[in-house]
């Protein structure tokens, strides 16, 4: 079989002029006499035994235009034809090559461009009568045909099938050229003058259909399309070696048309684009030679092909709060990352900007936080972090949402505020009045929610009076006697009464609602307390950046000078010791690089002392001023004849390069005491420490308490997210898996959590994000994203997608800052161990950047598994939405800034009220690192009673498993797993 005959040419029909008269007649008369459809099927099968006509001559003669009527086609003429085609008189084939004969397209595109069907050979052909408005009509047939193609009735054979192929190509071509006409018509009209444009309009008006006609018909045509394409009996055509000019034409028609309707049928053009790029194509001989260039040039196109460009379905995903569990797990498990417009933005892009539905799981989740603590029995200082968070960070996130609702975001706090509360289970927080009838419960959790209602009350966010009704009970709490406070306020009150800090550090640890303004306050106070209890750390970046607290302190210390007109050096260290405290605090708690403290050079003395603080120096390698200051000290220690520690010794050594020769200054006693050069007795004069204290007064009950003190907070000491040697051992023994299956088993525990039905009161699934941490320092983001890939690919195949997705969302958008980059701005001229200057700090690889390398290798992972491809791109996808930049979540955090306060210039004030700090107090709240238990005279190695001596201990106390200062060893903080 032969494609010979063109879609165009006229049928080879050996029917006579009688019975085109006949059928010319009979039409007319059941055209004028309004024929019914009954009558005319009954005549029907009569006239076309009498006189018979081929499906393409009798289809023609119903829908080509008459001289007394070529305006819009007869009503009745396509109920005649759904009877001639119930009869198999007429067919599909015949019906589209008809109407494309007489279709008003082509007079559109001829009256538009002057351009007509035939005009592409060079000779001007007299044209057919058409048909004035026919798109009515058109796209009544196109459904219908539609339906017939979809029954299995519309197309017979082969040949019936690439015919029906050739036309759907012309009518496509004419689709587009009429479209490019009705554009080229718009523009014409723009560059018109108005007159001119209001007569040509007037007239076309009269006989041009409107561009909507033409795409209510194209859109009918489209469904006919995309039923053909899709057809078996067309698709088994096709394939056959002599279709190749059907389905070029078919091919080349499709490139052209399928653009037309990208923004009208987005679903179908996808489809009609896989339909010519795979199964076409897929038709087509395998030219070796053509096929190797077709794959350099796929390579090409892929290569440039962004993530964006992949068609990938979309699939419904909730809202679970599951995933906002982990999210704000994430946030609290170790230093608190609670930077406002990173999360405003995060849940703007979560909600889409649901402000009522974002306050409701926030709530929800913030006691689910909680909740989980109390069950695993945190200690209370560890989780009191927590506690401040839900009673003393949400109000200000509601108050702040409230403030940035508008008319299309409408917020009702109090509503909210109940609506969530009356959620919390009662029986994990009980009231006020359980706790004082039992004292037998968890004080994490009791009260909690009374103490966050009145917190929300203090932020305006419900009245006092709703309280009550909210608890079923009689409140024994009230609003704070002070009322709200305000950080402008606080800061004058501090700068002018050193002893209203004193007050406010303590009202720290309270949970009523005022704690922000307060730790914003002592922020810029910069005061030497802080470091008195690391919990009051964490509080203090529940409301503040880390740089908001770690800057202005590198800046002061850095900058640090004494003037001759403030009088003794003694009173001056202290003040430096007691800032230099605060600041190693932080270091030490949070595991803080020179990134993290923002040091800009390499000049640095905060830059120096974390890269190099603990190493000494030979003495060739110090300057003479150092040479001659670290000579000062020595003598000052140690020679009696020197005067001692004076303030002329002081005063002539900064304290920046005292503490940089402090490693320097210890090698060198314990090398004199090793070679002979220092006796010990001349140590123990030098040198003093507790113990040696304690022995020379045996009866002296004041050292035993304060070693236990010290003893009770050292494993309180660090908070950095790193997971304790028995977690790490249970979940490395996890069957089948080890700490890979420990994670997915977590993820699955999320999952099922998420499944349950919305309403139903629910214990959160026990979880600690340092697993999670710990999986991507062990495993490596890659691997770690891997195996959240090859879950979530199980949990779709189990239908579970649409918790899924979110779970493992929020897993991979959970912060991390051993990865999070920092501030560019704050990265260059570092020093690194060996006091080297170097570039940027490069970071480890995030989960997300992991996964975007994933999505990124999409082709491999298409043609391997297309299931796989889905998920990675969709799950990409969904990551970088969740994480992109939102202009409402950042007036959300602006208005935070605003309730809180924030908005002064954080380093005069941190300046000024150190210069007000009173020296007593400041020595008061400094802890002299020699009283801390260095002490190497008096029997050898000395013992603090903490344990025995090691090689890795100094006088007793082991600086290895839980060290203060351990943090700043080599292994990055990793020596230790995290105690809080």
């Amino acid at each position: 079989m032969a494609e010979s005959q063109g879609v165009g040419e006229e049928p080879r029909t050996g029917e006579g002029t009688e019975s085109l008269r006949n059928w010319q007649d009979f039409i007319e008369r059941c055209l004028i006499t309004r024929l019914d459809n009954e009558t005319f099927e009954r005549f029907a099968p009569i006239h076309h035994a009498k006189y018979p006509l081929s499906p393409r001559v009798l289809a023609e003669l119903f829908l080509r235009p008459q001289k007394n009527n070529h305006d819009v086609l007869d009503p009745r003429i396509p109920q005649y034809m759904q009877i001639l085609l119930a009869h198999h008189y007429i067919d599909a084939l015949s019906i589209l090559l008809a109407m494309y004969k007489y279709s008003t397209s082509h007079k559109q595109i001829q009256d538009v461009t002057g351009a007509g069907e035939n005009d592409q050979s060079g000779e001007q052909q007299q044209q057919p009568l058409r048909w004035g408005n026919s798109y009515a009509t058109e796209e009544h047939i196109f459904y219908r045909l539609t339906r017939s193609v979809s029954h299995g009735t519309g197309i017979h054979d082969s040949w019936d099938a690439l015919r029906i192929a050739r036309i759907m190509a012309k009518w496509m071509e004419l689709f587009t050229a009429t479209a490019g006409a009705f554009a080229a018509d718009m523009v014409n009209q723009q560059m018109q003058t108005a007159e001119e444009r209001d007569r040509v309009e007037r007239e076309r008006r009269k006989q041009l259909p409107r561009v909507d006609e033409m795409e209510s018909a194209r859109a009918g045509f489209v469904m006919l399309l995309l039923g053909v394409c899709e057809s078996k009996p067309v698709l088994g055509a096709l394939g056959k070696p002599y279709a190749k000019t059907a389905r070029k034409e078919l091919s080349d028609a499709l490139g052209n048309f399928v653009p037309t309707i990208m923004q009208s049928a987005e679903q179908i053009s996808q489809r009609l684009v896989q339909f010519r790029t795979e199964t076409l194509a897929g038709f087509e001989p395998v030219d070796k030679a053509k096929a190797a260039a077709n794959a350099d040039m796929d390579d090409f196109l892929d290569s440039t092909m962004g993530l964006d460009s992949l068609v990938v379905p979309e699939i419904p995903i909730s809202n679970t709060r599951a995933g906002l569990y982990i999210y704000l797990n994430s946030l609290l498990v170790g230093r608190p990352l609670m930077d406002d417009a990173a999360i405003f933005n995060y849940l703007h892009n979560r909600y889409q900007g649901d402000l009522q539905q974002t306050a409701v799981d926030l709530i929800l989740v913030s006691f689910d936080v909680v909740a989980n603590a109390a069950s695993v029995r945190q200690s209370p200082k560890a989780a009191h972090v927590l506690r401040s968070y839900l009673t003393n960070k949400v109000p200000l996130l509601l108050a702040s949402l409230a403030a940035s609702g508008s008319g299309l975001y409408p917020f009702n706090a109090a509503a909210c505020v109940e609506h969530a509360t009356r959620q919390v289970s009662s029986a994990t927080f009980p009231n006020m009045s359980d706790y004082i009838s039992s004292r037998s419960g968890n004080t994490l959790t009791e009260g909690t929610r009374e103490d966050f209602l009145f917190a929300c009350c203090l932020h305006g966010l419900i009245p006092e009076t709703q309280i009550e009704p909210i608890l079923n009970e009689t409140c024994y709490n009230s609003l704070p006697t002070e009322g709200r406070l305000v950080k402008e306020a606080l800061v004058q009150e501090c700068l002018a009464d050193p002893e209203r800090t004193v007050q406010l550090v303590k009202d720290i640890e309270k949970c009523n609602g005022n704690v922000g303004a307060i730790c914003v306050a002592l922020t810029e106070t910069l005061c030497g307390q802080l470091a008195r209890d690391p919990m009051y750390l964490d509080v203090l970046l529940l409301f503040n950046k880390l740089s908001a607290i770690v800057y202005p302190l590198c800046d002061l210390l850095d900058n640090w000078k004494h003037d001759e007109d403030q009088g003794e050096a003694q009173p001056f260290y202290e003040e430096f010791g007691s800032m230099l405290l605060l600041l190693l605090a932080l270091v030490n708690r949070y595991n803080l690089t020179a990134a993290d403290m923002g040091a800009r050079s390499p000049d640095s003395f905060v830059a120096k002392l974390i890269g190099k603080g603990r190493l000494f120096r030979p003495l060739d390698e110090l300057s003479p001023e150092e040479n001659g200051h670290l000579d000062k000290w020595i003598h000052g220690l140690f020679d009696s004849d020197a005067g001692g520690l004076g303030d002329e010794l002081m005063s002539s050594c900064p304290p920046q390069e005292f503490y940089l020769l402090i490693p320097t200054l210890f090698y060198n006693i314990v090398l004199a005491v090793s070679t002979g050069s220092l006796s010990e007795d001349s140590l123990r004069c030098g040198v003093e420490s507790l113990r040696a204290y304690q022995r020379r007064d045996p009866r002296n009950q004041e050292i035993e308490p304060l070693l236990r003190i010290l003893k009770e907070h050292v494993p309180l000491s660090r908070r950095t997210g790193a997971a304790e040697n028995s977690e790490l051992e249970a979940w490395s023994s996890t069957p089948n898996g080890g700490l890979s299956q420990a994670v997915r088993s977590t993820i699955r525990g999320f999952i099922a959590w998420g499944l349950q039905p919305a309403g139903t009161e629910s214990t959160p699934t026990a979880y600690t994000h340092r697993q999670l941490l710990a999986a991507t320092r062990i495993l490596g983001a890659k691997q770690t994203v891997r195996l959240i890939l090859d879950e979530l690919k199980e949990q779709v195949q189990a239908g579970n997608q649409s918790v899924a997705y979110d779970v493992c969302c929020a897993i991979i958008c959970a912060p991390n800052v051993a990865t999070d980059d920092v501030d560019p701005s704050s990265q260059v001229n570092l020093l690194d161990a060996t006091a080297q200057a170097h570039g940027p700090q490069q970071r480890p690889m995030s989960l997300r950047q992991a996964l975007r390398a994933a999505a990124e290798d999409w082709k491999r992972i298409h043609k391997d598994d297309p299931v796989a491809f889905e998920i990675v791109v969709r799950l990409h996808r969904r990551v970088e939405a969740q994480l992109a930049v939102s202009v409402s979540a950042a007036a959300a955090a602006a208005a935070e800034a605003v309730l809180q306060g924030d908005g002064g210039n954080m380093l005069d004030d941190a300046m000024a009220a150190a210069g007000v700090v009173d020296g007593d107090a400041a020595a008061a709240m400094a802890l002299d690192a020699a009283t801390v238990g260095l002490d190497m005279g008096g029997g050898g190695a000395g013992d603090l009673g903490l344990g025995g001596s090691t090689a890795n201990s100094v006088g007793g106390l082991d600086l290895n498993d839980q060290d203060v200062f351990g943090g700043l060893g080599p292994l990055n903080g990793w020596d230790d797993m995290d105690l809080a």
